[in-house]
Parts: C-alpha cells; sequence; structure tokens
C-alpha cells in the first residue's frame, strides 16, 4: 500500500522552503541506506570498479591483514610461489596482472596518502598448522596458493623494506592476531572493507556509521 491518506500536501515556491525540504529527503534517503554491500564472484566487475574509484579518494587508511600484501611481494617471489603450487599459465598470467596493478595502485595512494598496515607475525609451528595464503581475494580467485615458511620471510623482509622506502607506508607487527582468513581495510570516515581470502571469496563494505565506527577503533597489533 502507498499510504496516501497518511500523506499531508504543502505547495510552496519559496526558493529557501525547496532547499530545506530537498536536503531533509536526502537525509532521509541516507538513514535508510543498507547497512553494507555485499561482492560476491559474480559482481566481480563491480567489485573492481569500488576497489579503483576509492584509490581516487583521499583519506587516511588502514588494514588489519592475515596475510602480507600482494602490492610489497616481488614479482621474483610471485613466480616461485606460484611455481610450487601447479598455477597453469593462464591463471598465472592473471595473478601477475593483478598484482601488477595493486603495485601501481598502492604506489598512487601513497604519494598523497599514508596507509598503515597491521601484518602477522608467525612462528614456523604456527605457520606448519595454519599455512599463509596468497591474498587474491579482490580477483575472487578460485584455488588456494600457499606459502612456504622461508617465502613468507623472504615476503615478510620485502615489505619492511618497502615501508622504509614509502615514507606514507607504515607497518604495524601482529604476533597475536585473531584472524586467520580475514582481511580488514579501512578508509577512515568513509567505509570498513571485510574480506575473507579463503576461497570462495566474499566482501563486504560497511558505510553504517556505528558499525563502521566500533571497526575503525579496533586493533589487534601487538
Amino acid at each position: 500500500m502507498d499510504h496516501h491518506q497518511n500523506g499531508k500536501m504543502y505547495l510552496t515556491n519559496n526558493k529557501t522552503e525547496l532547499a530545506y525540504y530537498r536536503q531533509r529527503a536526502l537525509d532521509l534517503l541516507s538513514n535508510a541506506s543498507p547497512l553494507m554491500d555485499i561482492y560476491r564472484v559474480e559482481s566481480e566487475s563491480a567489485f573492481s570498479a569500488f576497489v579503483k574509484k576509492d584509490c581516487m579518494t583521499s583519506g587516511k587508511r588502514r588494514s588489519i591483514l592475515s596475510a602480507l600484501p600482494i602490492h610489497t611481494l616481488s614479482e621474483e617471489l610471485l613466480l616461485q610461489i606460484l611455481g610450487h603450487n601447479s598455477v597453469d599459465e593462464a591463471d598465472k598470467n592473471r595473478i601477475l596482472a593483478y598484482a601488477a596493478e595493486q603495485r601501481q595502485l598502492y604506489k598512487n595512494v601513497l604519494e598523497e596518502d599514508s596507509i598503515t598496515d597491521e601484518i602477522p607475525v608467525i612462528s614456523e609451528s604456527e605457520f606448519k598448522e595454519h599455512p599463509m595464503l596468497l591474498p587474491l581475494s579482490e580477483i575472487f580467485y578460485e584455488k588456494d596458493i600457499v606459502y612456504t615458511y622461508a617465502e613468507y620471510l623472504m615476503h615478510m623482509e620485502q615489505t619492511l623494506r618497502y615501508s622504509h622506502e614509502h615514507k606514507n607506508y607504515i607497518i604495524k607487527k601482529n604476533i597475536n592476531y585473531p584472524f586467520r582468513n580475514i582481511q580488514i581495510r579501512i578508509l577512515e570516515g568513509k567505509w570498513v572493507l571485510i574480506s575473507k581470502n579463503k576461497a570462495p571469496a566474499i566482501h563486504f563494505v560497511i558505510y553504517n556509521p556505528q558499525l563502521r565506527s566500533a571497526l575503525e577503533n579496533m586493533s589487534v597489533s601487538s
């Protein structure tokens, strides 16, 4: 039902009043927005568009990661990881292209804005129980690609070196991180992105101010 009987009509051509009621309508629509957007494999193109648009939005960024960031991973080490995981040529090229794109996107963001990444520090015994996966959820890659512990240490070294070379890139180490396959990325005051890294990938972009604020204030660094 449209409930027209509960409505009230008011006619005016006063510009001040029109501006007021227009803004009031926009505020009501804003409050009626969904808590979050959800992206699955069938919405890969829409999610890719969101990621690229975000990189053009200025702001303070922070991430709580369960895997080391792919933009700090050298192509040589990436090829080594893909090789012992027996990744076929087509998938290899897709992953290499994604990694190259991430390097460029992060380079662009860091020219103007800061990024703080909280990264996991894992002992060899912990790693044997829960091997780290290459973070490929953004391209909805359907197979798990695992590191060796030596590769994880090499990637950690490359990540710390990247931080030293880029003054706007800040690393915080987590020795008791609570997540195994969840990545949390934050653009303060705008949104929080929660991604499941293990296949099948899914992403939640949270806009609701109360929920977003709670996640923005969360930290798991030691």
